[in-house]
């Protein structure tokens, strides 16, 4: 393994970039592409490369393997290009229609060999404020009008869920569904828990700030949400076992890698010294496709120690030079004992990345 250039530059956990322009460029091209307006709940379009939801059926071959050490990550605030598909043919010209559009988190549900956790995923959307951009992001979690990205993870929430929110001085208030009241079938009380936090933490990361969320059914206080009883007001839930202790938050899932580089990062809930990462190319098990494995492999040590105002994460600058062209998988590993436990356990996140 030779070990490769870092990457240091910082970012705020949901709110705007502090890093540098390089970095605003590359996370134009991975997390805002295909944004269209929308002026409704729920009413935002898909990116055109959405992959199709489901398990992934595929073997890795590893390409690659090093460790990241701590940094800092999060939203970004971007002034993008409507699309991210050079145009083609005699009649292409230079286009000057911009949008501006927003990394915003969305939070979804996925496994953890302690049990489900939360994870936070990127989405490009148009950039309004206060109870729209609430409303939007909403629409993200709702998977009649959007979703994951990535297949590993899942809401827990029915469709049509939402129809409304506002925003106050000292609280979100979110307008739901008749629907969105009853326990879903198959979903632990714990489970449901998790889906209402799902909904708080989106919202905040909506408007970059830490508010109570108040849900309420024809203008009147839920007094259940998805089978659990709830307060007027429903706060973060900031327990150690709310939110998965490792997240990558780039590269989106499906991004298009055409150079030498891939620049990964993410979070983590606590400050390790260490989080490791592998890339593994995946092989098809349909012998139709022709099966094959990756080329030569690289690998190395990423990362710098550094603390920043929202909490700990890490970077890692990955040289993808002498990989074959084929989709691969991202995985960054931390090691955690938690809060209540003296046995560690390995978490994981991944992403899939495609080599052009």
């Amino acid at each position: 393994m030779t070990p490769r250039p870092t990457d240091s530059d910082a970012f705020d956990d949901d709110g705007p970039s502090t890093g540098t322009d390089e970095a605003l460029r590359r996370l134009l091209g991975d997390a805002v592409a295909d944004v269209r307006p929308a002026d409704r709940l729920g009413e935002i379009r898909r990116r055109t490369r959405r992959r199709a939801r489901g398990s992934r059926r595929w073997l890795p071959v590893v390409a690659g393997a090093g460790v990241a050490t701590a940094a800092v990550v999060g939203g970004v605030v971007l002034l993008g290009q409507l699309g991210n598909e050079e145009p083609s043919g005699p009649a292409a010209s230079p286009s000057h229609d911009y949008q501006l559009v927003v990394a915003s988190a969305a939070y979804f549900v996925g496994d953890t060999p302690t049990g489900p956790r939360l994870f936070r995923e990127f989405h490009s959307l148009p950039a309004v404020t206060g109870s729209d951009a609430v409303e939007q992001s909403l629409g993200e979690v709702d998977p009649a009008g959007g979703g994951p990205e990535d297949p590993d993870y899942s809401t827990l929430w029915p469709e049509g869920s939402f129809s409304g929110a506002e925003i106050t001085d000292d609280r979100i208030t979110v307008e739901l569904s008749a629907a969105a009241t009853d326990r879903p079938a198959g979903i632990s009380e714990r489970e449901a828990w998790l889906g209402i936090q799902q909904v708080v933490y989106t919202a905040d990361a909506a408007i970059r700030r830490s508010l109570p969320v108040a849900f309420v059914v024809d203008d009147a206080p839920a007094d259940e949400v998805l089978g659990v009883e709830v307060e007027e007001l429903v706060e973060r839930d900031r327990q150690y076992d709310v939110l998965s202790p490792v997240n990558i938050s780039d590269p989106v899932e499906g991004k298009v890698v055409k150079g030498d580089w891939l620049y990964a990062g993410g979070t983590t809930i606590e400050a390790p010294r260490e989080v490791s990462w592998s890339v593994e190319q995946l092989v098809s098990t349909d012998e139709s496709d022709g099966g094959g494995i990756g080329g030569a492999a690289f690998g190395g040590v990423a990362g710098a120690g550094v603390e920043g105002k929202e909490g700990p994460g890490w970077r890692a600058r990955i040289s993808l030079r002498g990989l074959p062209p084929g989709e691969y998988l991202l995985t960054a590993e931390v090691t955690s004992t938690g809060q209540a436990s003296d046995s560690p356990a390995f978490y994981r996140d991944t992403r899939t990345f495609v080599i052009r």
